[in-house]
């Protein structure tokens, strides 16, 4: 990505070209976001492949997997915070304890194939939801930055691009509240990992009031 990073508005800049300065909008950041998530869930589909074709063990296909979830959630919570000049010492205790609980997930994975309690086609779709959740790290990068930066309310905005859940229509009907009381997105609602929804964020000292022109709002159109 050519991006800058600018903590006060928590939004990308472009860095060069004919758009040098301006802000990138926020679904064009999403889909690199995206992009990138769909390279590694290849990498571990491919994986996969190869342990149900009996050209790996479980030990290393176990290996392989940790790995590209390391590199999921490291990549993911960065593009959310802004990049690794925002990386502070306490985001490194948050993407520790997400990493070690995703191999604690990994690790059971990985004996149920040994004891054979799973299905080629079980394999390939547990595997496959690692893929989907590293998007609720993005957002938790995002969420972690503007908190950081003074912003104090928060709004649910559905998704667009995916079915949306009836918890995350219900978040989005209870408009601006102050950050924190929504839980993380693909945390705590019926559609879980394949969560696409994020949140706005405002640092206006009263509730905000809607206005795309409202350059206080933590947005990235």
């Amino acid at each position: 990505m050519d991006f800058s990073f600018d903590p006060r508005t928590q939004r990308f800049r472009y860095k060069s070209g004919i758009f040098a300065g301006r802000f990138v909008s926020r679904k064009d950041v999403a889909e690199v976001v995206e992009n990138n998530l769909t390279r590694i869930k290849g990498d571990m589909g491919t994986i996969t492949n190869l342990l149900l074709e009996n050209k790996i063990t479980v030990a290393t296909w176990e290996g392989g997997i940790a790995s590209a979830i390391k590199k999921g959630v490291v990549q993911s919570y960065l593009a959310g915070k802004g990049g690794t000049f925002q990386f502070k010492p306490k985001d490194k205790g948050v993407v520790g304890r997400a990493i070690g609980g995703e191999y604690g997930y990994l690790r059971r994975f990985s004996q149920d194939i040994l004891d054979g309690n799973l299905s080629a086609a079980q394999i390939r779709d547990r595997t496959a939801k690692y893929g989907d959740s590293f998007h609720k790290y993005y957002e938790k990068g995002r969420n972690e930055g503007h908190k950081e930066n003074g912003f104090k309310w928060e709004q649910w905005v559905t998704s667009s691009t995916s079915r949306t859940c009836p918890d995350c229509i219900g978040y989005r009907m209870r408009r601006w509240q102050r950050i924190g009381t929504f839980p993380g997105i693909g945390t705590a609602t019926s559609c879980r990992m394949k969560c696409r929804c994020h949140k706005d964020y405002s640092n206006d000292l009263n509730e905000p009031k809607d206005s795309i022109l409202n350059s206080k709002y933590g947005w990235i159109r």
